[in-house]
């Protein structure tokens, strides 16, 4: 059995947080142990979320929440660990770093730049070269996306790859 752990502010908002909670629930049906790691709770999308899928919240702060998730990606020691969202990538991937697991890491990106009106998402895509070549992958929902992450963002293009949604 893998151990697999999702990661996002919380099941709140559109697509992409709905796109993590039927894959961790797909995946938990298939007999995977699955986590489900969020800043905050939320009923929003909770539906779309199997009662199979252990669901762990680390706190909003930017810092403490960073470093909540670092903690559990080193004890868990999930063998595919993956976020979805600019921000969300950004401490993921840091928290994955210092616990070692960065190779393990796979960021996903749902949205362009020029929609991201918050200052840590704007940050993880100034960081997308940094980003890109010290996690395993980076997902793009679209092929224009992929060539945006790629293209003006220089993320690795041998670590970006185009999944829809």
């Amino acid at each position: 059995m893998k151990t697999l752990l999702f990661y996002t502010h919380a099941l709140t908002g559109g697509g992409a947080e709905r796109v993590l909670a039927v894959l961790a629930s797909g995946y938990a049906r298939r007999g995977e142990r699955v986590l489900f790691v969020t800043d905050y709770e939320s009923k929003d999308n909770l539906g779309f979320l199997d009662d199979k899928v252990e669901r762990v919240t680390v706190g909003r702060g930017l810092f403490g929440s960073t470093r909540a998730l670092s903690k559990i990606l080193k004890k868990e020691k999930p063998d595919i660990s993956i976020s979805a969202l600019s921000g969300q990538n950004l401490k993921h991937a840091i928290a994955a770093w210092f616990a070692g697991r960065n190779a393990h890491a796979v960021l996903s990106y749902h949205g362009f730049f020029q929609a991201e009106p918050r200052p840590l998402s704007r940050l993880s895509y100034l960081l997308t070269p940094w980003l890109s070549r010290i996690t395993a992958k980076t997902v793009c929902v679209s092929d224009a996306l992929r060539r945006h992450v790629v293209g003006q963002w220089l993320g690795k293009k041998e670590n970006c790859v185009r999944i829809y949604n």
